[in-house]
């Protein structure tokens, strides 16, 4: 998990305002994995999102995606929500490993 996170800075580093993503196996819960994440921002914090794995598709947040083009629509989405909220006055919650 430390090398992606360490990726995700060095290129967010390198394309400056723009936010990262990338997935990993979540060795500590077997039928799940890992979103990393780093907002385009200034700081080095990078977060993590569980996804569960489901026979019919995935699971992130209590929503269901049938594929992954589905799913990173769908992080995409909520992820912009919730930094909306953000910036009107609600205090979301992400998760940091």
């Amino acid at each position: 998990m430390n090398d992606t996170k360490d990726w995700l800075v060095r290129y967010s580093k390198a394309n400056k305002n723009r936010s990262t993503y990338c997935f990993c196996y979540n060795h500590r819960a077997p039928g799940y994995f890992c979103l990393v994440f780093k907002l385009g921002d200034k700081t080095d914090k990078t977060y993590v999102w569980n996804i569960k794995v489901l026979p019919t598709g995935y699971q992130l947040n209590k929503n269901t995606y049938p594929d992954m083009v589905h799913l990173c629509n769908g992080f995409k989405k909520l992820l912009q929500n919730q930094l909306s909220k953000k910036s009107n006055g609600y205090t979301g919650t992400y998760s940091r490993y």
